[in-house]
């Protein structure tokens, strides 16, 4: 496995073999050399590659603007919050990578030093000088010891509704996650006074149990990030940071957080798709009109809307829950997801995963936020805004794969 996965035109190679060997002489271990050997496939070599590796470093040229497979790999590293694009000419990325700040090295006189800084916000520092490694066939095979054979019993999910949280390498403690259990249910209007967006209601199967926050983002667990990683603070309004959710970010923002606490922690945050908030926030796909309830008579108890907010985000967590202990998904701020946007639920895949859009483009907001109405804080309710828009009823919360 490589620490980082450098994605370039065939046509950049001499340009981006100083770049590598500047990485590597830091030491980390660079993916950079494309060759594919005899017998192998892209997918078995490039392909795993990618996967593996904690950091995609894009460089933008000429070339690798207009290169499809270029664009494919930013885009992995992208959705997993581990991409930091380069510049090696004067050149404007393609949709849907314009908005992800970079570092421009066509300049002579510029340094490497911001880009290290970005590289070590992801994946920390490096460990040691990268080694050279050996290609299997010049490894003889080992011999394996014989063992006496062990007995192990599978890993074992906690109970859905537990609480838990990560440690991160400081020692302080990550966002509190919730358990939500695998199962099925309709999605979408399914209460027939819903948009076309919402419609056709349809079948989804989580196969698998997820953890997603208790609550929406806060500042306080926001800034950490943006300080140690050198970015900007989002602005609050003037209503207070601390215990609300943060605001005035983007989707490409949520991105960078769930790469930076996925390296902090050595586990996999993103963001939740579309299906599993619905189903999350529906207290495991119950028919629940809002997070906790349908009666609009109880609504205010569960959630921070236009009737009651003041005009203003509030802390989180000084609502009911809804019954798998979530707090605030109905209401306060609006929440990324993964997924881009769809005009209706035609065609939308049954498994829970994400639907991606085969534009890019904008993506999907859910749970409405404090200056909205009820009928615009139900569950169902789907919004869409552009990956790079912020505004002060606009933040998220993560999921983590168990």
């Amino acid at each position: 496995m490589s620490d980082i996965f450098i994605s370039y035109a065939r046509e950049d190679l001499e340009r981006v073999r100083p770049l590598a060997q500047a990485l590597e002489a830091q030491g980390w271990t660079v993916f950079w050399d494309r060759r594919i050997p005899a017998g192998k496939t892209w997918r078995q070599v490039i392909g795993k590659a990618l996967d593996e590796a904690r950091c995609v470093l894009v460089v933008w040229s000429r070339e690798s603007v207009e290169s499809d497979f270029v664009q494919e790999e930013a885009d992995d590293g992208r959705q997993r919050g581990i991409l930091v694009p380069v510049r090696i000419e004067d050149v404007r990325p393609p949709l849907g990578f314009r908005a992800i700040q970079g570092e421009d090295l066509f300049q002579p006189s510029l340094q490497l030093d911001k880009l290290l800084a970005d590289i070590r916000a992801i994946i920390g520092r490096p460990g040691g000088h990268a080694k050279e490694e050996a290609r299997p066939e010049d490894v003889p095979p080992r011999q394996p010891k014989r063992k006496p054979p062990r007995r192990r019993e599978p890993p074992r999910t906690p109970e859905p509704g537990t609480v838990f949280r990560e440690t991160l390498k400081d020692g302080s403690q990550g966002p509190e996650m919730v358990i939500v259990p695998a199962g099925s249910f309709e999605m979408g209007d399914v209460w027939g006074d819903g948009g076309d967006a919402e419609k056709p209601p349809h079948t989804v199967s989580v196969a698998k149990p997820f953890a997603i926050g208790k609550y929406p983002l806060t500042f306080e667990e926001y800034d950490r990030f943006a300080e140690t990683a050198g970015r900007e603070l989002p602005g609050d309004q003037g209503w207070g940071r601390g215990r609300r959710p943060v605001i005035n970010v983007s989707w490409e923002d949520a991105l960078a957080y769930a790469g930076w606490l996925s390296a902090q922690t050595g586990k996999r945050y993103r963001l939740p798709s579309e299906a599993e908030w619905e189903y999350a926030a529906r207290s495991g796909g119950r028919k629940e009109k809002w997070a906790g309830t349908s009666d609009e008579a109880a609504l205010g108890q569960h959630a921070w809307y236009e009737s009651n907010s003041g005009g203003k985000t509030q802390p989180v967590g000084e609502k009911k829950p809804n019954g798998l202990g979530l707090c605030d998904m109905s209401g306060n701020v609006w929440e990324w997801v993964q997924d881009g946007w769809h005009e209706s639920y035609e065609g939308a895949p049954g498994d829970g995963s994400a639907w991606e859009s085969s534009e890019g483009g904008r993506r999907v907001v859910r749970g409405g936020s404090w200056n909205f109405n009820p009928r615009n804080v139900r569950s169902a309710y789907r919004g869409v805004d552009t990956p790079d828009y912020r505004n002060g009823g606009l933040g998220f919360r993560l999921a983590q794969d168990l």
